[in-house]
Parts: C-alpha cells; sequence; structure tokens
C-alpha cells in the first residue's frame, strides 16, 4: 500500500510503525476507509492514554491528551464492525469490571449486616449500662470504634459509554475511576441525546478542568481532573439535520 497514494489520503504515515501497521491490517480486513480506521485507532490510543499522561507545550501549559472525534460515513461502511476492532478490549475490561463489582456489593452486604448486628448488640449493652448505673465508658468507647468502622460501599467502575446523559456517565466518576468514552458507531445517538444538551460540561472536560455538578435527588459531584474521550460515526444526512442546526453552540 502506497501509504502517500491520493486515495488515502489520511496521514497514517506520520504515525509510529506499531499503529499504522495495525490501521492497516484492520483496513484490509474490514475494507473500511481508511480514515475511518485511523479515526477509530486514535480514539482507542486516547481512551487508553488520557488517565495516564498529560501533554507539555511551550509557554508552560500542560493539557489532557483526549481526543473528540467525529466521522462521516454513509451506512455500510462497515463503522460498526470497526468499532468492534479497536473497542473489544474496553468493553472486556468494562464486563470484568461489572463481575467483580457484584460480587463487591455481594459482599459489602453481608458485612453491612453482620455490621448492624454487633451495632445494636452494643447500643443494646451501652443502654443498660447506663440504665443501670454501671461505668458503661469501656462500652462507649467500643461503640464509638465500632461506628467509625462501617462498611464502605464498594464503587462500581465503567470507561465506555454509548448512549447515556452526561450525570448518568459522570455517576461513575471516583478518585480511582476519572477516564471515560463516550462512543457510539451510531452517533446520531449522541447528538439526539441528553448529553448534548450539556455542551458546557463537554467543552469543561474537553480541557480537563475540575468542575462540580449539582443533582437534584442527590450531592452533587466534584470532578477533579476528568478525562474524556468522545467519537462519533454519523450518517452524513444524520450529521446535516441535526448536528449542524446545533453547531453554533458548540
Amino acid at each position: 500500500m502506497c501509504l502517500l497514494a491520493p486515495e488515502n489520503p489520511y496521514p497514517i504515515y506520520a504515525l509510529p510503525p506499531l499503529v499504522r501497521n495495525a490501521i492497516i491490517e484492520t483496513q484490509k480486513n474490514t475494507q473500511a476507509p481508511l480514515a475511518m480506521v485511523a479515526t477509530s485507532a486514535l480514539t482507542a490510543i486516547s481512551i487508553a492514554c488520557q488517565n495516564q499522561i498529560d501533554v507539555c507545550r511551550p509557554g508552560n501549559l500542560r493539557g489532557p491528551v483526549n481526543l473528540y472525534s467525529l466521522i462521516l460515513a454513509d451506512s455500510g461502511e462497515r463503522k460498526t464492525t470497526v468499532d468492534k476492532v479497536f473497542m473489544k478490549a474496553f468493553y472486556l475490561r468494562d464486563e470484568a469490571l461489572a463481575e467483580e463489582y457484584a460480587k463487591l456489593v455481594e459482599n459489602y452486604s453481608t458485612e453491612k449486616e453482620i455490621w448492624e448486628q454487633k451495632q445494636k448488640a452494643l447500643e443494646s449493652k451501652f443502654h443498660k449500662e447506663i440504665r443501670a448505673g454501671k461505668d458503661y465508658k469501656a462500652t462507649e468507647s467500643e461503640l464509638e470504634t465500632h461506628l467509625n468502622k462501617s462498611p464502605v460501599p464498594p464503587q462500581i467502575r465503567r470507561t465506555i459509554f454509548n448512549e447515556t446523559t452526561i450525570e448518568g456517565m459522570l455517576k461513575y466518576y471516583s478518585d480511582s475511576n476519572r477516564s471515560f468514552a463516550l462512543v457510539s458507531s451510531e452517533g446520531g445517538v449522541i447528538f439526539d441525546s441528553r448529553a448534548m444538551s450539556k455542551l458546557g460540561i463537554i467543552n469543561t472536560l474537553w480541557d480537563g478542568g475540575s468542575l462540580f455538578i449539582d443533582r437534584k435527588s442527590s450531592p452533587g459531584i466534584n470532578l477533579k481532573e476528568p478525562r474524556l474521550t468522545m467519537s462519533a460515526m454519523i450518517q452524513p444526512d444524520v450529521y446535516h439535520k441535526g448536528f449542524c442546526t446545533r453547531k453554533k453552540n458548540l
């Protein structure tokens, strides 16, 4: 394959050999447009790297390496197939994390039940000692220690989201889970979803800025240096009918 051929204008020659070869092989196997394959590969790299490194630029500037990408492709150009190739590892990781979380929840439920029974026993002992006029200091200290050791519920972790609200995605945020990806091989789902009604938040996530999100029914979320990769493959007619009508807000 001639990487500089007119029919292949995407500059994959500028990419590292390992990445370039993966793109070429995937393009041969799927027969999808080269630019689509390359962009999907870069999206996967962005997801893998965004929580690990920042880039330092001249002028003492530092910023995240996450990417936002938009691929225009007609139906039948194998965008779903390409997405599965490069995103498979992330989906498998999310599945493993979900299974791990289910086990942690089960363990937490058991620990919580035992903790509550111990609490009831200590409280009963404490009240009896008070009513009997006995020295209750030792029991009081034991109860305080016990109350300070309440089991902590596990935090669910997930990276890839396809159709969601920004709030729905960010509820997964924690100190150990601050990296997210909003990825869709049918990008119309993203642009028609409530996610795009939060463009201010999306723009802040683009540059890795910290922010606080208020929620009506639960405590707000304080996000410190979150990272978001966003990639949408969208059909041209959907793009012109939907995305272009709101691009002035981007």
